[in-house]
């Protein structure tokens, strides 16, 4: 049902293509300017001819022939090359968009009215069960109070609440946005991750030179000292075989 009422578009622009060069056939066709007398079947004499005659234009049934007859060939050529673009390329791929987009909302909403087709179900049969009855059962029947579970992300549920309840599948590309945005989100807390493992290998290995540089330092010093007490013992010994 709803994907024969999303047709109403389409028939609406095929109607609006036929009733226009209909008219433009038929002005091309008319008695005082055409050669009607080449035509074995002249199906421009009125305007009605003229739309059926257009509408089967649309199913491939036309004679180039019969074109030459009219107060201009060239044009009345020219005219039925745009139709059968229209109509046969634009026209028709927008039929299979709108009917693959409202297949894919049904499908998507396959769940919620497959419940709502069950509530109808139940609250018609509520309408035949007599009113004794019901008020017998009320306390088993009708709960005060009904919790109910929804399934679904944080972010979902708090965008359904904030566009007042209403779940309506908005075609085909927000659900591809909203599948590159997940899969965007996936991957930048990946590429965080591997960031901070990165980051802190880096810290690690940095220390690790910080610390040879130290020990690298403290040798240096230590050779250092050396040096100085080997010079000073030299001094010494110098300065003694000198007094000698």
């Amino acid at each position: 049902v709803k994907i024969t009422g999303s047709i109403v578009v389409f028939c609406f622009l095929l109607l609006i293509f036929i009733l226009t060069f209909g008219a433009s056939f038929m002005l091309l066709f008319l008695p005082e300017e055409a050669d009607l007398d080449s035509l074995e079947f002249n199906g421009y004499t009125k305007y009605s001819n003229a739309l059926v005659t257009t509408f089967a234009m649309m199913l491939g049934d036309f004679s180039i022939q019969d074109l030459h007859a009219s107060a201009s060939p060239p044009l009345a050529t020219l005219l039925l090359i745009i139709f059968l673009f229209i109509t046969g390329i634009v026209l028709l791929n927008l039929l299979i968009a709108i009917m693959g987009d409202k297949y894919d909302e049904v499908q998507e909403n396959a769940l919620a009215e497959s419940k709502y087709a069950r509530a109808r179900i139940v609250l018609e049969y509520e309408q035949v069960i007599p009113a004794m009855k019901k008020e017998q059962s009320r306390a088993d029947w009708y709960p005060e109070w009904i919790q109910a579970l929804r399934k679904g992300s944080v972010e979902e549920l708090l965008g359904s609440e904030a566009d007042d309840g209403s779940a309506a599948w908005n075609g085909r590309i927000r659900a591809m946005k909203a599948q590159i945005e997940g899969r965007s989100r996936d991957l930048e807390r990946k590429l965080t991750r591997i960031l901070e493992e990165d980051k802190a290998a880096i810290q690690g290995q940095s220390m690790v030179v910080d610390e040879r540089q130290m020990k690298m330092v403290g040798a240096l010093e230590r050779i250092q000292l050396r040096q100085e007490r080997v010079e000073a013992k030299l001094d010494a010994l110098i300065a003694a075989l000198g007094t000698k």
